[in-house]
């Protein structure tokens, strides 16, 4: 095993540590290992207590995907040694999903993966209303500059742009009407 090899694994631990504490569930420590798959992203093998993450997975993914499909497969875990079930992706896999925070992305057997999973503030740039939210929100926080004339000028500039773009309307997301 080479030495980026053994980060991951032991980075995969310490993940598995922390979702298990950080979602009060009582997981046992599974084996964990980096396959060469590629048929799959992740696996469990209840009867070794295994969990695989394809090195495929790690290399193509960011580290947040990574994450999720080790969720996933801890949901699996979980189906196992919490409800002591063999079910595969059925209510008891869904319910263990829930547990675990596993989102909706990442919740079926298989499928395409998305590259990154977009941030917070990926998210909002993609909506205008919430781009122009954004952006009231930087020029109130020039307000508080100690320079008293900046601050007078951005809450101007920030009271411009909520009468003009009737706030209230894009806060609560309702039409125009024309």
């Amino acid at each position: 095993m080479n030495g980026r090899s053994r980060a991951w694994l032991l980075q995969l631990y310490r993940e598995h540590r922390q979702i298990s504490l950080l979602h009060r569930l009582h997981l046992s420590t599974p084996i964990i290992e980096i396959s060469a798959a590629s048929t799959y992203w992740g696996s469990w093998q209840s009867t070794g207590g295994t969990i695989r993450i394809s090195s495929r997975l790690i290399e193509l993914h960011t580290w947040d995907v990574v994450i999720n499909v080790l969720k996933h497969e801890m949901a699996h875990q979980a189906v196992s040694e919490l409800f002591h079930s063999r079910e595969g992706h059925g209510d008891l896999f869904a319910r263990a999903c829930d547990m675990l925070g596993v989102p909706d992305g990442f919740r079926e057997a298989g499928g395409d993966l998305p590259r990154s999973l977009p941030t917070i503030h990926e998210k909002v740039q993609k909506s205008p209303q919430n781009a122009l939210l954004l952006k009231i929100e930087k020029i109130l926080a020039l307000a508080r500059s100690s320079n008293e004339h900046e601050a007078q000028l951005a809450m101007e500039k920030a009271n411009q742009l909520i009468s003009r773009y009737n706030l209230a309307r894009v806060t609560t997301e309702n039409d125009t009407g024309y």
